[in-house]
């Protein structure tokens, strides 16, 4: 069978981001043939140096994989209507270059944003090849919650979208029961919806001696009795990393000396978050430039606390933060201001969960934490054994398996 993969945020080994689509598709082309159709938004800057764009393309093969690379540039810093444009030239071109190729046998669009489930949906009526949509986020429902989307006319004309894409596919992804049951409350079959949580590569993503762990504190700047709470992944509007300051705020007012706050990222509100933590007069803030995910272990590994923050909105409860399950393989007690179902699964076993708009909960959590060693070392263990259940070799297979079979009746 051939795969089409479309996902406009496709990240490779060495990229920055969330490397879920590599890691599937790298299973499955061990079985099938696979082709990625992305843009070249998560790789490194210097990446393409030795390879050529021809009419706009680059043709990639990493690890059996197929990957057409587009020529369109995606930041985090991006205005909104730059957003909107890059959406659009992914989807058109993404469209042409399948007509042009044709035949796939089954295509995988993943979102955000919804114009990739367009681009299956056009797919699927102009050569019938059927497909399965994934929700990353939901869209539009986060963007609207959110108040990025405000007119009415845009609205429906979105909402009228995800319904065709909804009723066409052969079956739709989510990351989180919480994203299913939403789903599934638009009037979606339920037989029809599959959770396939985000998940971590467990071979990577390993617990380290305590000896080791005490080694990357140094090497980071940071004593043995240090606490260190860290928090990795993109600083953006959704994100609500401003809690985090206001989180060392109130430990420094508190004379919690011991916990020292890392942020490891980067994105459109990033010196907001700095310019916060300078107006504060913070001491226990510590700010990295994001690493790729090869190269990020030695941040984990001298962290103490995962840290995990959302704006306050409860559409954003629904999210597969991709940091919570590399937090749990390596042992990290998750703390975050958030509920839902990744709450469910672990508060008061291997991390604790605040309500979105209640700081000083948030902070209590944090604080029970770094001052008891024994909650922290139980938190270690339990967590660890949460993340064997979301090995992402076995959620690639299972995801594999349903391809198969709703592929099968349409040959």
């Amino acid at each position: 069978m051939h795969i089409v993969y479309l996902h406009q945020y496709f990240c490779p080994p060495e990229g920055n981001g969330n490397n879920r689509s590599y890691e599937f598709a790298k299973e499955w082309a061990k079985e099938h043939i696979v082709t990625v159709i992305t843009t070249k938004a998560y790789f490194p800057k210097n990446y393409f140096d030795n390879y050529t764009f021809i009419n706009g393309t680059c043709h990639l093969e990493i690890d059996k994989i197929q990957v057409k690379v587009l020529d369109i540039e995606y930041l985090h810093t991006m205005n909104y209507a730059q957003r909107i444009h890059s959406f659009i030239q992914y989807a058109t071109r993404c469209l042409k270059y399948l007509k042009q190729n044709k035949p796939f046998d089954f295509v995988y669009a993943s979102s955000s944003p919804l114009s990739v489930g367009w681009v299956a949906y056009q797919f699927l009526k102009q050569c019938k090849t059927p497909y399965f949509f994934e929700v990353v986020d939901l869209w539009p429902d986060v963007p609207i919650e959110m108040g990025i989307i405000k007119n009415r006319f845009l609205k429906k004309w979105l909402w009228k979208w995800e319904r065709k894409i909804y009723a066409h596919a052969s079956g739709i992804i989510t990351l989180s029961t919480g994203m299913t049951e939403k789903i599934i409350q638009k009037g979606i079959p339920e037989d029809k919806v599959f959770t396939i949580p985000n998940g971590t590569n467990t071979d990577f993503f390993r617990p380290c001696s305590l000896q080791e762990k005490q080694l990357h504190k140094q090497n980071l700047g940071f004593n043995q009795t240090d606490i260190v709470a860290l928090y990795s992944g993109t600083v953006g509007r959704a994100n609500g990393v401003k809690y985090l300051i206001e989180i060392a705020h109130l430990a420094q007012k508190d004379g919690l000396k011991q916990v020292k706050f890392v942020i490891l990222g980067s994105g459109n509100r990033i010196h907001e978050v700095k310019s916060l933590a300078q107006k504060y007069g913070l001491d226990n803030v510590y700010f990295f430039a994001p690493v790729p995910k090869r190269e990020i272990l030695p941040y984990l590994y001298a962290a103490d606390i995962g840290i995990i923050t959302f704006e306050a909105y409860p559409i954003l409860n629904t999210n597969s933060a991709n940091k919570f399950f590399d937090y749990l393989a390596v042992g990290l007690p998750v703390c975050a201001n958030y509920e839902g179902w990744q709450a469910s699964l672990i508060h008061e076993k291997a991390g604790l969960f605040a309500p979105c708009d209640k700081i000083t909960v948030f902070y209590d959590h944090i604080k029970k934490i770094v001052v008891d060693s024994n909650l922290r070392a139980k938190f270690a263990h339990q967590a660890i054994e949460v993340a064997k259940q979301y090995d992402r070799k076995h959620l690639s297979k299972k995801l594999l398996t349903l391809i198969e079979k709703y592929y099968e009746p349409s040959k």
